[in-house]
């Protein structure tokens, strides 16, 4: 029986600390857990760091209340630290030790900044103490130094120890506080970088390590913004403005910054030139004394003690929904370990749900910052919020988390269902491992479905790659839906999973060369949602379809495509000979080229253009070609800047983006094509379509008597590609001396939609 309730008053309070008073206010020890990430801020992250407390400063200048908040930490105390701290050696532990259930990548950097400002302070008195003059500013920045090491180390007051300073922060399994340590208990980056330093703070500390790594890319980092806080009264350019000596000693009370009479030090400062030398080390002393009184007395952190890792947890979840870097799959995971271990009358490990989140977790570790993984975390989740019930979520953590852990716990112990809900993520993680990562330069199909021919499986490619190119996202939905029933089911649902792929692309291809995006997303949304419309397909894993049909979702495009009035070629073609344009639908475009391209021939009764060949002539409809360097981009024949050698038609009449104005060239060609004229733009397109050695050679000699020179790099470029035919037909214009003006342009257009109709309209129907 329940008799009281928990005293909650003190669990959630934030309590404020500078940083000087969270790292001097007692001795203790930062002990970061096993399951702890290591220690992962980037350069970016220090960077960041460095300029909110330099710009702090430059704000102390105009406003006396400036601070700077840093973040939050989630500290609880170790009750039990000969138990709990891994491995230890008793005579060496801390008085006081917290687990850092959050902001180890704070306190950790925070802790080699204090040895960076340790060092460049320690080598600044150094170059100065000789001279008297100087005498005050040695004895205040000692006193410095003196509280900086607490930034970094706790003191053990055991006689024996030696040293008798420790890394401040440890970490689980990695890391021991010893009486008499030796640097290689410490093999954690941060902590033994932070021991060697401790080892040699005669020395002013060590020098930094390996500057390739990312702890000595930090390291760096920091010294160059401590060097620009040196040399702020050099007034050096920099991307972030510190004041210099004299603006500080005229802006901010010098009580502030030195506790000794400085009269002598203001003067020599307002009086002299900074080029005088005694002005000059005078100034960096000031200027570094602002950046102490900033640093510990401006610079807070927010701290939780919650009294139990219970509550640190909970309160960690609430916290990382303000944007730290936990993602909601992380947060999930654990929901799904307790509820095995509770309810499910097994043991996580070894479970399906194992099992499946193996999956997911795999898919998330090549990500290796945050930003990547949180854009990967909403990309993903909304896909499978739309397969699962036809809505999207949104892209903060707290609602991503919120919809997961409440979908599962919905199940109220159905461990079926709950098993069921992983999996299907799991599904999907696979899904973006297998088929959207997928690799086509080392693969030749994607996993499950090896067993059709090699033509079903690279069209099958081609299709994926293609509308992912265009960033057709909504195509996950149905792509990953089917590609799931592969994954379970096996070879039996490889052909469907081909079928669905083309169709998709047919149905996209038909839709964005007459129209634009809109409306476009909901003809997906509708197949997932809980509607009552039951002549309405439905594949939402929510309502529990399994048995997916592709004819029937070949029907419902048809449909859709007939309510648009572009179901039936000639009404189609109306719209599309005008609509299908670079500025439009650039990877549109693209595909149609390619797709008109394949197996045809010039026609000899329309010069300029192309048409239907023998089957196998030419090769195009596939991954290699859509992939190939010889047909990476889209090139403007006529170029998109208005030329007086082109047709004036083509640009009053606004066709220069028009899919019959384009082609398809190697990059390389394309940038020196450029702007050129028809005459130059035609021996380039002619090298392209040769093979004959001897009219190579012919060829060449012709360009170079009209003045254009070709080197033989790019000669080599454009006769050793392999897909060039479909250059041909453009060449024969050429030499028939028909002008490629306004209305060839218009004809040319209608000729590539209507052999991409032709091509992609029996994936669908």
């Amino acid at each position: 029986m329940i008799k009281d309730v928990p005293d909650v008053s003190n669990e959630f309070t934030p309590q404020a600390y500078t940083l000087h008073d969270f790292f001097t206010s007692e001795a203790r020890g930062f002990y970061i857990p096993l399951y702890q990430r290591p220690y992962s801020w980037n350069t970016e992250n220090v960077e960041q760091l460095m300029e909110d407390l330099l710009k702090g400063v430059e704000s102390t200048i105009t406003n006396s209340q400036s601070v700077s908040f840093l973040g939050t930490v989630i500290l609880c105390m170790e009750k039990n630290k000969q138990k709990n701290i891994e491995p230890v050696d008793v005579r060496a532990l801390p008085g006081t030790v917290f687990n850092v259930i959050d902001g180890q990548q704070r306190i950790s950097t925070l802790a080699l900044l204090a040895t960076r400002l340790y060092r460049q302070t320690y080598i600044y008195i150094n170059s100065i103490n000789k001279d008297e003059i100087y005498d005050e500013i040695v004895d205040y920045l000692e006193g410095q130094l003196t509280d900086l090491v607490y930034f970094f180390s706790l003191t053990l007051k055991t006689k024996s120890a030696d040293p008798k300073q420790k890394p401040l922060v440890i970490r689980g399994s990695h890391d021991e506080w010893t009486l008499n340590g030796q640097d290689e208990k410490y093999t954690s980056t941060v902590s033994n970088y932070i021991a060697k330093f401790i080892r040699n703070l005669a020395d002013g500390g060590i020098k930094i390590p390996d500057r390739r790594t990312t702890l000595g890319k930090n390291l760096k980092a920091m010294d160059a913004y401590i060097d620009l806080v040196f040399s702020a009264h050099k007034q050096t350019e920099t991307h972030i403005y510190y004041p210099d000596a004299k603006t500080i000693l005229k802006e901010v009370d010098q009580e502030l910054l030195w506790d000794f009479d400085r009269e002598k030090y203001y003067d020599l400062v307002t009086t002299r030139e900074y080029s005088d030398k005694e002005c000059s080390n005078v100034s960096k002393a000031v200027q570094l004394s602002m950046l102490f009184h900033y640093f510990y007395e401006r610079a807070c952190l927010s701290v939780i003690y919650p009294s139990s890792e219970d509550w640190a947890f909970d309160i960690f979840q609430s916290l990382n929904a303000t944007g730290t870097p936990l993602t909601a799959i992380e947060t999930f995971k654990p929901l799904v370990v307790n509820t095995v271990n509770r309810y499910q009358g097994t043991k996580y490990k070894g479970s399906r749900s194992e099992s499946h989140f193996t999956s997911i977790d795999k898919l998330f570790e090549t990500n290796d910052t945050a930003e990547k993984k949180s854009k990967l975390t909403k990309e993903f989740l909304n896909i499978f919020r739309l397969v699962y019930e036809g809505k999207s979520l949104s892209s903060h953590f707290s609602q991503q988390r919120k919809w997961l852990n409440e979908t599962y716990s919905d199940f109220n112990k159905d461990s079926v269902g709950q098993e069921e809900f992983v999996h299907r993520l799991s599904n999907i993680a696979k899904y973006w491992d297998n088929v959207k990562w997928f690799d086509s330069t080392s693969l030749s199909s994607f996993y499950g479905i090896s067993s059709l021919p090699e033509q079903e499986r690279k069209l099958s490619v081609l299709c994926v790659r293609y509308l992912d190119d265009a960033s057709h996202r909504m195509a996950d939905t149905l792509l990953s839906r089917f590609y799931a029933m592969v994954i379970r089911q096996g070879e039996n649902s490889a052909q469907d999973f081909v079928e669905v792929s083309k169709a998709i692309a047919a149905f996209f291809t038909i839709w964005r060369s007459a129209f634009s995006n809109t409306g476009l997303d909901d003809v997906y949304r509708k197949l997932f949602e809980q509607q009552s419309d039951a002549t309405l397909p439905n594949y939402s894993w929510s309502t529990g379809a399994h048995d997916l049909s592709v004819e029937e979702l070949k029907k419902y495009f048809f449909n859709i495509l007939a309510d648009k009035g572009i179901s039936e070629k000639t009404a189609w073609l109306e719209k599309a000979s005008t609509n299908l344009r670079y500025d439009n639908a650039k990877t549109v475009c693209k595909f149609a080229l390619i797709v008109s391209a394949h197996d045809t021939i010039p026609d000899d009764t329309n010069i300029g253009l192309m048409k239907e060949g023998a089957s196998g002539v030419n090769d195009y409809i596939n991954i290699d070609s859509w992939k190939s360097s010889d047909l990476k981009t889209v090139e403007h024949i006529a170029p998109q800047n208005r030329d007086s050698g082109w047709n004036e038609k083509i640009y009053t009449d606004q066709i220069e983006h028009s899919v019959g104005n384009l082609t398809l060239l190697p990059t390389e060609i394309n940038s020196s094509l450029s702007d050129n004229s028809w005459q130059i733009k035609s021996l380039y397109y002619k090298h392209l379509a040769l093979k004959d050695p001897d009219q190579i050679t012919t060829l060449k000699e012709q360009a170079v008597h009209q003045g254009i020179e070709l080197s033989d790099e790019t000669i080599n470029l454009l006769t050793g590609a392999r897909f060039a035919s479909h250059v041909e037909p453009i060449v024969n214009m050429f030499d028939q001396n028909i002008e490629w003006d306004d209305n060839f342009i218009k004809h040319r257009a209608s000729r590539i939609c209507d052999i991409l109709w032709d091509r992609v309209m029996p994936w669908l129907k």
